[in-house]
């Protein structure tokens, strides 16, 4: 049976549903904003990773809890097979935790999230692709082409290596390569920017301009970085913040603020404040690597 309403209630009927639009309307807003504001934060509530094996499951990470403001620069150490590349690998999206809740842009995890960048310790670069094009591709069919290249050339510029933009991989050095890769990279502005060892291979000196060469994009563009790195001296030198982990399975050993300002300059690296970090920082390793090597 069909209801006839009276004018006055229809009119009251209007004006309701125009204000639960509008409510729905603000609701909405209020959430993206929310979310907009979030955008770059990182947060691990206990999480835990394990694997299942024929010898039943393997616990790699248990109770890991950290909370990586947006923007932030944050380093993780700890011995080898300790469980830092996993962490990395759940805020790309490419493995998930079997306990706990991750938080990426301040959401739940739930796939790959967007506005996330990675950079591994070996250079992803297509070999017959030139240095440019191996920046660009990211970006490929989705701005102008004409725009697409000046972008391209001005992240090369920022990396040094405008004049090597015609060359191919094997016609660069492996600091070189990293260099594209930074610029691939911050080509995208992603929000959260993973690095895995990215300068582990590299000799000293080239590792040592590398780190000069991320502080001045991080600084420029201020994604939220998580940086895996076996070298104390390097975690910091760059970072404002490092948490080291414990061996398998992986705990939260201390986290350490580096309450020192940027830039940061080579004057930094032998100064008495740097080695006092790296002494402290070496002091929740060792024991780690003390249970590493009687195993």
């Amino acid at each position: 049976m069909i209801k006839n309403h009276h004018p006055g209630e229809m009119a009251e009927l209007k004006v309701r549903s125009g204000q639960n639009v509008r409510e729905q309307e603000l609701g909405r807003v209020e959430q993206d904003l929310g979310e907009y504001s979030e955008k770059g934060r990182v947060s691990f509530e206990n999480i835990g990773k394990s694997y299942k094996t024929v010898r039943g499951q393997i616990p790699i990470i248990s109770g890991i809890t950290a909370d990586l403001e947006a923007g932030t620069f944050t380093s993780i150490l700890g011995p080898s097979g300790c469980g830092k590349s996993t962490l990395l690998n759940l805020v790309a999206g490419l493995d998930h935790p079997t306990e706990g809740v991750l938080r990426v842009h301040g959401r739940p995890s739930r796939g790959i999230p967007d506005s996330v960048g990675f950079v591994f310790q070996e250079p992803a670069l297509y070999p017959w692709r030139t240095a440019l094009e191996n920046v660009v591709m990211p970006l490929e069919g989705r701005i102008p082409k004409a725009e697409l290249r000046d972008r391209g050339l001005q992240q090369l510029d920022r990396v040094g290596l405008l004049a090597c933009r015609d060359r191919r991989p094997h016609e660069l050095s492996g600091g070189m390569k990293q260099r594209v890769m930074l610029a691939r990279v911050f080509l995208t502005r992603p929000a959260v920017l993973l690095l895995d060892e990215p300068f582990g291979a590299l000799d000293a000196l080239t590792r040592e301009a590398m780190q000069a060469s991320l502080l001045d994009l991080w600084i420029c563009d201020r994604p939220t970085v998580i940086f895996v790195t076996h070298a104390v001296d390097e975690a910091v030198y760059l970072s404002q913040r490092v948490i080291v982990l414990s061996h398998n399975p992986a705990r939260v050993a201390t986290d350490t603020v580096i309450d020192e300002d940027y830039p940061r300059n080579q004057t930094f690296r032998f100064c008495q404040r740097f080695s006092d970090w790296c002494k402290n920082l070496h002091s929740y390793l060792a024991p780690s690597f003390e249970r590493e090597n009687v195993g």
